[in-house]
């Protein structure tokens, strides 16, 4: 890791940026061997190299982006109305039948 660090404080001062020195072929060579020897100590780090769950979010149209503004507003005003006409706790309101089929709604969009 040392030599690593040391190898790229070199390139740059030869006034390569910090991108061209993590492509240089020595660097990339000791950084995969590096990773090599840190899954051979601990074999669950290789699972980690897979990147779950970093799905590019999708972009939605400007129809359903509106639509999901509305449904986000339509939910805000149901748990005001819950809070200040029937005196709901939070915890009443998350339990609530007509709100969880917001959220749900709201979670498809997202």
């Amino acid at each position: 890791k040392q030599k690593i660090i040391e190898k790229k404080a070199a390139l740059k001062e030869q006034g390569m940026s910090g991108g061209q020195c993590n492509k240089d072929p020595e660097v990339v060579a000791m950084v995969a061997r590096m990773q090599e020897l840190k899954i051979k100590e601990d074999p669950t780090l290789a699972e980690g190299d897979k990147k779950e769950g970093k799905k590019k979010e999708k972009k939605l149209s400007a129809e359903s982006e509106a639509e999901k503004r509305k449904l986000e507003q339509e939910i805000e005003e149901y748990r005001v109305k819950l809070q200040t006409e029937f005196q709901y706790t939070k915890k009443e309101i998350s339990a609530d039948p007509d709100m969880v089929d917001m959220l749900a709604k709201l979670k498809a969009f997202k």
